[in-house]
């Protein structure tokens, strides 16, 4: 009986059901999109989202607030680059939005009626088509996740990290709205899979005699354009390509097997490189501002990055973090209690056992793989964590204690929560006679 169960609970998902997980998430966030409350910073992405026509067109159009400056540094082009703008316009394109009719930037000067009657503030319907994008790019992220967490622990793990995202107040409300972070998951996601793709390329050249390589870099090579694409959405999405960079490193050094030292130097001296150019490349491709001494103006767009939230500390000051452990304790505030899965009273403590004990199956064969370990399982696993990690660890030093800075702390913590009930089960379901 016990083995029917565990054999039950450790299936994994077929692709129906992740289509159909991926479906369900869009028909819920679609339900929940109403209730989405209108932020001033998505008044100035919709703004800016303009900068697809200057994109495609190879100029602003004439009728644009921002046709006077062009692709030259402003506020506007530095403080983020423009592909979640590009993915807005695509959206209210759809909807029959041109240029002629978007909102101008929020003035913070501005009571919200005043800049209502300065045309500051989108129509309800020009945002709803301006946030279509982002749900259903949360939806495929939703759907990734399921697929990712249904490889490492089967359907009891990805079934409930499926109901864990799709019950989190804390997604929605950091991910459907018209700003960056949906594109920054998605693609970050997209890499942590194809790194994940090719990671097990190596892993089945590693158990063969002279084992073409290829596909491993081919996989890599994709990690290293969805990095590019994330860090094109906001820039601390360039991290992922560092992640998936030491995830094929680390592979290189530690998961050798059959490969010769030398070829395996010769992989990691290849596929770093690889992986960083093509990330570097598809930002630059897609950013007109950046055609132009790449190198220099994305050093500046990093130090206007920092002076800007130099600033919004000023601002801010109730939510500034000033010290390393004010920093790490906000992160896990979100991460252990007001953005976890169980929000009772007392439930850190159980948020906290479940978290931990998903995160050592996590790590568990990252440092010395064992014999007859899936080859699947410990791709998925390096991938993950050396793909998100970057990530994670960035938003842990946050300076500004803003929900949505901790997007992949939370989400990670959500996955591992997922696969700490799946082994808690697994484990009682070993033990029924």
């Amino acid at each position: 009986m016990g083995e029917r169960i565990r054999g039950v609970l450790t299936r994994k998902p077929g692709a129906l059901e992740l289509c159909l997980v991926t479906l369900l998430a869009a028909a819920v966030f679609f339900f929940h999109l109403p209730n989405i409350l209108h932020t001033p910073d998505e008044s100035d992405w919709i703004a800016t989202s303009q900068f697809y026509e200057a994109f495609i067109q190879g100029e602003f159009p004439p009728e644009a607030w921002h046709a006077v400056w062009g692709w030259q540094e402003t506020y506007w082009t530095l403080t983020q680059p423009p592909a979640a703008r590009y993915l807005i316009a695509i959206g209210r394109r759809a909807g029959g939005y041109a240029v002629r009719d978007l909102n101008t930037p929020w003035n913070w000067a501005l009571d919200v009626q005043g800049n209502i009657e300065a045309g500051k503030m989108p129509t309800p319907r020009l945002l709803f088509w301006s946030r279509l994008p982002m749900v259903l790019l949360t939806a495929f992220g939703v759907g990734l996740l399921f697929a990712l967490a249904g490889a490492l622990s089967g359907r009891l793990g990805a079934y409930a990290l499926a109901g864990l995202l799709l019950t989190s107040t804390y997604l929605r409300e950091t991910t459907l709205r018209a700003l960056g972070e949906a594109p920054l998951l998605f693609f970050v996601l997209a890499c942590a899979v194809f790194t994940i793709a090719g990671l097990q390329s190596w892993l089945r050249a590693a158990e063969a005699e002279n084992a073409p390589l290829r596909h491993a870099y081919l996989w890599l090579a994709l990690a290293g354009i969805a990095a590019g694409l994330a860090a094109a959405s906001k820039l601390n999405g360039l991290l992922a390509a560092g992640g998936a960079a030491a995830a094929a490193l680390w592979a290189a050094l530690f998961w050798r097997g059959s490969i010769s030292p030398a070829r395996a130097r010769t992989f990691a001296l290849r596929v770093v490189p690889l992986v960083s150019l093509l990330a570097m490349g598809i930002l630059i491709a897609v950013y007109p501002l950046l055609h132009s001494d790449p190198l220099t103006r994305l050093g500046r767009m990093y130090k206007f990055r920092l002076q800007e939230m130099q600033v919004q500390t000023e601002g801010f000051p109730q939510d500034t973090l000033t010290t390393p452990l004010e920093q790490i304790g906000a992160a896990a505030v979100h991460v252990f209690s007001s953005d976890a899965a169980f929000r009772f009273p007392g439930a850190v403590l159980l948020n906290g056992a479940l978290t931990a004990v998903g995160a050592a199956g996590l790590l568990r064969g990252l440092f010395g793989r064992k014999a007859g370990e899936s080859t699947a399982a410990l791709a998925v696993r390096l991938g993950l964590l050396g793909v998100l990690g970057p990530l994670v660890a960035a938003a842990c030093f946050s300076p500004l204690n803003w929900g949505r800075y901790y997007l992949f702390p939370v989400l990670l913590g959500l996955m591992c929560t997922a696969l700490g009930l799946h082994r808690l089960l697994e484990w009682a379901a070993a033990r029924v006679r």
